[in-house]
């Protein structure tokens, strides 16, 4: 199973401060010592220290070694002593403020203006000039391992000018980054959604750049520009976000719930790449902006939105309220993406809902479950993942099958008849199938009521109006006319063809853009028109 091992795919879209933190992906690998070797993990955790100025884990990591401490890891900790000294005596007059003040004072300085006071003024000017070494000096806590208050700092600054024009600049976009990862360290879980909401905000607002334009780049009179981007570094900064977002994904079902009864949601890769707002806006920024990262940038992400779609149980949204509307879209992925990444977690889907082979989903099953068990991210949903996918399995071969053997079932499952018989009655009675268990025969007997025609026209019918009305908001778009002006007579001219009900008053509404177009068009389109929007009463009114 090496093969199937991410760290090396992952580790370049992390910071470096994740994979050496204590419980990390790399003490991951050193404890299940199975595709590395322990001296190789630990040298290579070693030498990312050395990128850091976390000496304290340098000094463990030696130790854990049983070598001696070089002479540079010692010169490594005055010279931080020495720097740390420098920087809070630079960012003093920030710090104090800060410690005094409450941030509505704070904001009240940053935004002064000429009519204002003239100690406001001052406290304004001397705020603003420590503002970047304090900056400086919250990133320093964060590379010296100190996340606490490096997140404090941090998020200080971010709220101190976040509504001022520097919003762009390369410092701020640097404090965004560096207080998610302080949240992510530090274990709030609570802020991880508006960390990740403040990043991509920063991203779709950031000026954009043409692609092959180079940026602005830092100069001694400006030493921190506004910052454009292209859609291609977009692209690039989103598959950081995706890959971040893995260390905040709860490490085991108790942890998940745990989180979830605090108001804590985690599906933040899911929200992400499945966005309940599929607004666009802008080039480059478009509702599916995530799962373009995923499709370019980062195919093996696919594992996790597969696993983590398996393991999904409650609604995500008005959109997707039901498990089978995402693993649709799932499975469109997949399938886009399998000349690109395929593993076994992949491939037991495309063997259940696109060769409907039971048989090797049930392979696969067990391959998955080595798979997971070796990855630092899902390791602790090893079991779990087995229970939700057997339940798809389960509920796949119920809806092609009337009568369904026990015994040959347990053995798709990889269970004995009576764990079988168990599992199942325990799962029609947790899901509600309306089935029976026949012991003395051994087999199910599924009762597969099909809704009445009366509930399927329903159906049918609401979807048609949501259709409807979403053509219409896109014709609204297009012609950049208001629907808003003319409710009364889109319902009026459907009520006139006979129908009071629902589809006459959606069909109505569209005819102001159509008008719209009719006069771009002529008198002809627009007697047109205007038989339209009978045809359109009389439809409703049926």
């Amino acid at each position: 199973m090496a093969e199937y091992d991410l760290t090396q795919k992952i580790a370049p879209f992390t910071d470096v401060h994740f994979l050496v933190q204590s419980d990390g992906p790399l003490d991951f690998l050193i404890e299940q010592a199975e595709y590395y070797s322990y001296d190789d993990v630990m040298r290579a955790k070693l030498a990312l220290l050395a990128k850091t100025k976390n000496v304290d884990g340098q000094l463990r990591a030696l130790e854990e070694l049983q070598e001696d401490i070089p002479p540079e890891v010692e010169a490594q900790q005055q010279a931080n002593d020495e720097r740390e000294e420098v920087l809070r005596e630079a960012a003093g007059d920030a710090l104090d403020m800060f410690s005094l003040e409450d941030m509505t004072t704070i904001k009240e300085y940053v935004t002064a203006g000429a009519t204002d006071p003239t100690e406001k003024l001052e406290m304004k000017e001397k705020l603003l000039a420590a503002l970047p070494a304090y900056n400086d000096y919250a990133k320093f806590k964060y590379e010296r391992g100190e996340y606490d208050d490096a997140y404090l700092f941090l998020n200080n600054y971010i709220q101190a000018i976040g509504d001022r024009a520097a919003f762009s600049t390369v410092r701020y976009s640097h404090a965004l980054w560096g207080r998610l990862g302080a949240v992510i360290l530090t274990q709030q879980w609570h802020l991880v959604k508006d960390a990740v909401e403040a990043i991509d905000k920063h991203i779709m607002t950031v000026k954009r750049r043409e692609d092959g334009v180079p940026p602005t780049m830092p100069s001694p009179s400006d030493p921190d520009p506004i910052r454009s981007m292209s859609d291609r570094e977009k692209l690039q900064l989103r598959t950081w976000v995706l890959h971040w977002c893995l260390f905040a994904y709860p490490v085991t079902p108790d942890e998940a719930r745990k989180r979830e009864s605090a108001g804590d949601k985690w599906e933040n890769i899911l929200e992400l790449i499945f966005p309940v707002n599929d607004e666009k806006q802008g080039p480059g920024n478009g509702p599916d902006r995530y799962r373009q990262a995923v499709q370019n940038n980062a195919p093996w992400l696919l594992r996790y939105v597969t696993t983590m779609v398996i393991l999904h149980k409650r609604p995500m949204s008005e959109r997707f309220r039901r498990k089978q509307d995402v693993i649709k879209e799932v499975i469109w992925l997949i399938e886009q993406e399998a000349y690109t990444y395929q593993d076994p977690i992949t491939q037991f889907l495309q063997c259940l809902y696109v060769r409907f082979d039971f048989d090797g989903a049930q392979e696969k099953l067990q391959a998955c479950y080595h798979v997971l068990r070796n990855d630092y991210f899902l390791s602790g949903w090893a079991d779990a993942f087995l229970v939700e996918a057997r339940q798809l399995i389960f509920e796949t071969y119920c809806r092609i099958h009337q009568k369904i053997d026990i015994n040959m079932l347990g053995q798709k499952l990889g269970m004995s008849p009576a764990e079988a018989e168990k599992w199942i009655v325990d799962l029609i009675l947790d899901s509600k199938l309306v089935a029976k268990i026949d012991s003395r025969d051994n087999y199910v007997e599924m009762n597969t009521r099909s809704p009445s025609v009366y509930h399927q026209v329903l159906d049918r019918t609401e979807r048609l109006a949501s259709s409807t009305f979403r053509l219409g908001t896109d014709t609204q778009k297009i012609f950049g006319q208001s629907l808003g002006g003319y409710p009364d007579r889109g319902g009026n001219r459907g009520g006139d063809g006979g129908g009071r009900g629902k589809g006459g008053g959606i069909e109505g509404e569209r005819q102001p853009s159509l008008r719209a177009q009719a006069l771009r068009d002529g008198p002809g389109a627009e007697r047109e028109e205007r038989g339209g929007g009978g045809r359109g009463g009389r439809r409703g009114g049926m």
